[in-house]
């Protein structure tokens, strides 16, 4: 069996490169505009490294680049510039290596004054500052590997993956499952629900299910990117609704900074509880999850989906088919190693989460097993389990005599080969995030949210603005670590000004939402983005290109997007209860689907 893997094509053609260098010429333009001041006040800027000359002043939202005594301002919106510039490439020419690389040398140019002398040295800092450094960071005296786990993480799966295609197990367990899944309907509703299943992990619920689910998608003609997207449109939403997930300690951590940072009233309500209580406006996970059931129901699609499952239909698969079908195993040889990877994940979480003292002080089973999943480091659980789904996949190849030590390990190695090109996008669209941190992108967006507003219409404000973070940095983690203690302290302010002894009944439907729309947007932006991690690794495991993931998931994201914003956002602050906004949406994309969808043509 082949493993289907990314292409890098290096067909840049002269009017590409023009555009490439009129965008250079525009950033040498911009640096005219910056003004350069004497005396600037730097009391009142935040940076986020020493390693870097630049700034930004929260009160006049003004980027500042100090360095050499000369302090110069620039508008704060040139910090949107980057990713920018990185998703327009991508979308435009279908090029994500050069669109990265293009935002990621603006944005240290920027970093660096924009001046032209800075040209080498801005390709120096990119290659040995940012690349490393969004590998592998120090943070408060800590070395953080998180993202060189997650390739290792990546590598090893490839690794797994290859092994299991190579001695025929891979095929074995598609022909098990094909008994059940007999159509592609039924395909498809497998590959949701072993997206729910493992509910505990968005990196491991992606790479596990594309790689298990393409050679059954392949056989009834399901597109790759059909996959990629129900891949991707179950990974992250379950993650971040599912009551215990590698997501729930982060996920606290930021409502708990967000309620109690700023001591402005008293919450008794804890954020678990806060957290428990907002599921009830998770209009987005939710209507994604109903946004696919509908599609595979009535077997319809649209927009750039349509064109791709179309594709798919007319391909010619007898000749692949007949190649794997020399290679045959029983389907075991790929369901334990797949099995050891999944229950290694969830033992993993545990020992790194538990401690006497949560035992101890647990006042339920749930409760004891939630205090665990939030204390657990799941890098060190996913890099434990992965390590050893690859050496069980390679011991039962050489105990079942189907290869030779030589060629089982050779098999792993073309696994992990095949994963370089993933890697690369995974570590330029990292790169592109850290730039994006020094230049204060998400600060500035931010600033922007209105301080005084008509309470119920926040979390439509902050809805839309969660999303531009997301969509810009590629990161649903940071939306949430930058929104959280932003918004809900706004909420309170307003609510605190209130006269009576109402006012927190006044405020919980609102904190409950809002917290419940910074995770939904945080989500539906990294669905749009191009550069994000989550996306890049669905394109990954379904064999998919990226580029054509993003264009064809994109229609699908932003449709359930603005029924989520309408729901969530309009017709909450209209005072619509929330069953009724649950009804309004599932009628709206049942509706959406019955005109614009169509079923494709053999």
């Amino acid at each position: 069996m082949t493993i289907r893997i990314f292409t890098i094509k290096p067909n840049l053609n002269l009017k590409k490169i023009l555009i490439l260098l009129v965008i250079c010429s525009i950033a040498f333009l911009f640096a005219q505009t910056g003004e350069i001041v004497e005396n600037a006040s730097i009391a009142e800027t935040e940076t986020v490294s020493e390693i870097i000359p630049f700034s930004y002043n929260s009160a006049t939202n003004k980027l500042i680049y100090q360095a050499e005594g000369v302090y110069k301002e620039f508008p704060g919106w040139f910090s949107l510039l980057p990713p920018l510039v990185a998703i327009i490439l991508a979308l435009a020419f279908k090029e994500v290596h050069i669109a990265l690389i293009a935002g990621i040398f603006i944005g240290v140019f920027t970093i660096n004054g924009l001046q032209i002398k800075e040209i080498v040295p801005t390709l120096m800092h990119i290659i040995d500052t940012y690349i490393p450094q969004s590998i592998a960071w120090v943070s408060d005296g800590e070395l953080q590997t998180g993202h060189l786990s997650i390739i290792l993480f990546s590598v090893l799966i490839g690794g797994m993956v290859h092994v299991i295609s190579e001695n025929g197990g891979m095929q074995g367990i598609v022909e098990k499952v094909s008994k059940l899944s007999t159509s592609a309907r039924r395909t498809q509703l497998a590959t949701v629900l072993m997206g729910c299943l493992i509910f505990f992990d968005d990196y491991a619920n992606t790479l596990v299910v594309g790689n298990t689910m393409r050679p059954l998608t392949d056989k009834f003609k399901i597109s790759r990117e059909k996959l990629a997207y129900i891949v991707d449109s179950t990974a992250a939403p379950v993650a971040a609704i599912a009551f215990i997930t590698t997501w729930i300690g982060f996920q606290l951590t930021e409502i708990e900074k967000g309620i109690h940072g700023q001591n402005l009233i008293e919450i008794n309500e804890s954020a678990y509880g806060l957290f428990l209580g907002s599921l009830k406006y998770a209009f987005y996970p939710i209507f994604t999850l109903f946004f696919i059931l509908i599609l595979i129901y009535t077997k319809k699609d649209f927009g750039a989906m349509l064109k791709a499952e179309q594709k798919a239909l007319n391909e010619d698969f007898s000749a692949q088919k007949k190649e794997e079908k020399k290679y045959v195993s029983h389907w075991l040889n790929a369901a334990i190693p797949i099995l050891t990877l999944i229950g290694t994940v969830i033992a993993g979480l545990i020992i790194t989460g538990s401690s006497p003292e949560i035992v101890q002080n647990s006042t339920s089973f749930v409760a004891m097993l939630r205090d665990i999943l939030s204390n657990a480091d799941s890098y060190v659980a996913l890099l434990w389990a992965s390590f050893l789904a690859c050496i069980v996949a390679v011991v039962l190849t050489i105990v079942q005599r189907r290869t030779n030590v030589q060629d089982s390990v050779g098999f792993m190695i073309e696994g992990f080969k095949s994963m370089v090109p993933a890697v690369v996008i995974l570590i330029l669209a990292w790169t592109l995030a850290l730039v994006i941190e020094h230049l204060h992108t998400a600060t500035y967006i931010s600033s922007l949210i209105p301080q005084q507003f008509n309470m119920l219409w926040l979390p439509t404000i902050f809805f839309i603005f969660s999303a531009l973070i997301s969509f810009a940095t590629g990161s649903s983690w940071n939306t949430m670590a930058v929104m959280y203690p932003i918004c809900l302290p706004i909420i309170i302010k307003l609510g605190v000004e209130l006269d009576g002894t109402e006012h927190i009944e006044l405020m919980m439907p609102v904190i409950l939402n809002t917290i419940s729309v910074i995770l939904a947007a945080s989500v539906f932006g990294d669905h749009c983005s191009p550069i994000s991690d989550t996306t890049i690794l669905s394109s990954l495991s379904s064999g998919c290109d990226h580029i054509s993931h993003v264009n064809t998931q994109l229609p699908y994201a932003l449709t359930v997007g603005i029924v989520s914003l309408l729901c969530g956002g309009v017709l909450f602050a209209l005072g619509v209860p929330w069953y009724l906004l649950y009804a309004i949406g599932f009628a709206i994309i049942i509706g959406v689907v019955a005109f614009w969808g169509r079923k494709v043509e053999s």
